[in-house]
């Protein structure tokens, strides 16, 4: 009886120290990069940042106007370049998380929306909030996009996560708009796909890229 006993209180000892496990950040940057961002960040930390960046996933929610917000998953889409120079550009996209339907089986809803990194005018990490038009949003943890035409509300899971993603995505849209303007043959390498991965064909023309955008 007294075995028993105590492999009864050895089974409870170890059911008490189960923890929920807690879901890490998938962005990982050089130590102190973001706490010394003011002071200038060095070449080797921006290409790390960038790196990340490329190949992170992010949870967050979608606050849309007048609507219930949106779970979604976010990456950065790596752009193309084709044949006679023309291109894809590197974008920000989101599409829906799995949801359960009516019939309580998850399924995966494939819509997606996107917006080119070079539309991004402004990134702000900490937005005044419409309460009229966004009711839910918890905004220490949101951070909005502003576009030419557009504009768009996330909300990170953590204020820790809203500060890097921000932090990421300036770098992203700063890098590339830099590169783009002094037309530096890096940008190929870090924001379109290998050569090798696309149709025969010249890289486009960094000229051409930034005056569709003006």
């Amino acid at each position: 009886q007294k075995q028993q006993q105590q492999q009864k209180q050895k089974q409870h000892k170890k059911k008490s120290k189960k923890v929920p496990s807690r879901k890490h950040s998938t962005l990982v940057f050089p130590k102190g990069v973001i706490r010394n961002r003011e002071g200038g960040i060095s070449e080797e930390a921006i290409i790390s940042v960038v790196g990340v960046m490329k190949s992170a996933t992010f949870d967050l929610l979608w606050h849309k106007r007048d609507s219930a917000p949106k779970s979604v998953q976010a990456w950065i889409e790596r752009g193309t370049y084709l044949l006679n120079q023309s291109f894809v550009q590197p974008k920000f996209m989101w599409k829906p998380t799995f949801e359960p339907n009516l019939a309580t089986h998850r399924k995966i809803n494939l819509e997606m929306e996107r917006f080119p990194l070079l539309d991004v005018s402004r990134i702000d990490d900490n937005p005044v909030i419409d309460r009229a038009l966004y009711p839910l949003a918890k905004q220490p943890h949101c951070f909005a996009v502003f576009l030419r035409k557009d504009y768009y509300l996330f909300q990170a899971e953590t204020i820790v996560e809203k500060i890097k993603i921000v932090f990421g995505l300036k770098i992203l849209v700063a890098r590339l708009a830099s590169m783009l303007m002094v037309r530096d043959e890096r940008a190929i390498e870090e924001f379109f796909e290998p050569v090798d991965a696309n149709v025969p064909g010249q890289a486009p023309q960094f000229t051409t890229m930034l005056s569709a955008q003006s």
